[in-house]
Order: C-alpha cells, then sequence, then structure tokens
C-alpha cells in the first residue's frame, strides 16, 4: 500500500507546504482548484524528490453530473481539460462523483443522465491513459438519491472501465458497514479516501477522532486490498498537525 496526503487542507498559495510531507507520501490534489500554469509549476516543487505518480481528484464544484442545470458540454470540455492536464503531470487515475445533490426532478432521469455522463468520462479517461475511479458520496442513504447503495454498486457493472474508490467518512454518513463493502467489492477497490466523522457530518477529521471502528476497518483494508492507495482527505488541518497525525497511520496500516 501507499501513502498519499489531499491537498483539501492546503488549496491555492497554503500548498507549497506539501513540499514539507515525507518523500515516501504522495500528493493528491483536486484538480480544479488551478490553472495549468498552477500545476505544471507548483506542483512540481511540491512533487520534488517523490517517486509516487500525483494522484487526481476531477472536478466536482458546480458540476453535478445528475443535473440538466450543467450541459453536456460544459462537463465534457472541463474533463478534458482535467484528463489532459493529469496525463502530463504522470497521473494514472481521476476520481470522479456520481451526483453532488439529491434528486431535485425526477430520479431516474437524474440517475439515467449520470449513468450516460459516467460513461463517457470513463472513456475519456481510458483514451488519455488514466482510470476513471467512482467515487461514494454523501446522501447515498436517502430516500431521494440519485443513486442508493444497490445502485451505486451496479454501476461497476455498466462501465466495465471505471474501478471504485472508497471514501470511508462519505460511507460512514450513509450507515454502510464498511468491511463487508470492502469485502464485496475488493476486485474493483483500488483507493480509499480516509477520514473520520461522527456519522452526521461531513468534516473529514483526522482517522480515530470521529466513530468509525478503525480496528476493524483498517485490517479489512489490509488484508482484502493489500496494494491499495491510502489518500488522507483531511480538511481544515494544519501540516504540522498532518506530519503529527502520519506515524499513527502508518502504525494502523502497518506501513512501518
Amino acid at each position: 500500500m501507499k501513502l498519499y496526503v489531499s491537498n483539501l487542507s492546503f488549496m491555492g498559495f497554503r500548498m507549497k507546504v506539501m513540499k514539507n510531507l515525507p518523500k515516501d507520501v504522495g500528493i493528491d490534489v483536486f484538480i480544479e482548484c488551478g490553472n495549468d500554469y498552477y500545476w505544471k509549476h507548483h506542483l512540481a516543487n511540491c512533487m520534488e524528490g517523490r517517486n509516487l505518480p500525483v494522484s487526481l481528484h476531477g472536478p466536482c464544484m458546480n458540476m453535478d453530473l445528475s443535473k440538466a442545470s450543467v450541459s453536456d458540454k460544459e462537463i465534457q470540455s472541463n474533463f478534458l481539460w482535467a484528463c489532459k492536464l493529469g496525463s502530463e503531470l504522470g497521473a494514472k487515475d481521476i476520481v470522479m462523483h456520481p451526483f453532488e445533490g439529491l434528486c431535485v426532478e425526477d430520479v431516474a432521469a437524474e440517475r439515467e443522465r449520470a449513468t450516460r455522463r459516467l460513461l463517457w468520462l470513463a472513456q475519456c479517461a481510458k483514451e488519455h491513459g488514466l482510470k476513471l475511479l467512482i467515487e461514494n458520496v454523501p446522501g447515498m442513504d436517502k430516500e431521494n438519491a440519485v443513486f442508493n447503495q444497490k445502485q451505486f454498486f451496479e454501476l461497476f457493472d455498466i462501465i466495465p472501465d471505471a474501478d471504485f474508490i472508497l471514501d470511508t467518512g462519505h460511507a460512514h454518513m450513509c450507515g454502510w458497514d464498511i468491511p463487508q463493502v470492502i469485502e464485496d467489492h475488493r476486485d474493483r477497490l483500488k483507493t480509499y479516501h480516509l477520514h473520520d466523522n461522527d456519522g452526521t457530518s461531513d468534516s473529514h477529521d483526522f482517522i480515530g477522532k470521529g466513530t468509525i471502528d478503525w480496528s476493524i476497518v483498517a485490517p479489512t483494508i489490509c488484508r482484502c486490498t493489500p496494494d491499495a492507495q491510502l489518500i488522507l482527505e483531511y480538511g481544515k488541518k494544519t501540516m504540522d498537525e498532518v506530519l503529527q497525525n502520519i506515524p499513527h497511520v502508518r502504525k494502523l496500516f502497518c506501513l512501518t
């Protein structure tokens, strides 16, 4: 397994502190939060001396794949830019959310629209040497979810060119049995967004600061997906706090 840290806490000018991460820790970025020049130069400074490829989170702000208010043209041009740049930066995969908000019109229509767009995204990613990773998001436990848990996992039968990225915080908010999900979908599960919460808010807190039972989840991850990428997706943290947390994560996942 390889350990990464997301730039969720370090966007904009703050990202320069990510160069202080240990050199065996990779960097995960929200690609939409910078232009070509920013990533090619600012990211290069942070990546110096690292052997791990950059990890890529695709566009998600104001880009709900399920909504007619966002056009196909907007989604395609935004994602195509992300894939081209990600390929130039040496990324191997790109993460996308299947939806952002709960159903506001007709759930079947929104689900069909999101599925159709994800199929295109998977093909576009493949053409640029990337693998599309579809992430579980908050709200999949709600009655008006665009995709519930069952429908979400059916996507991977419809879209064979995509794989699954498990976000532990989102799964916990939806009441998922995280160890069972890992067991059931280990063949398509390549990457994790690791963070914790109290089961109600998407706080992106440190592992162990919420109510996820890591004594069960961590060993299941290690046993079922020993080659996975582990991305610490913490929010509103300082680099000193993250550096203090990394040894705990290494011990928990036997990465010492």
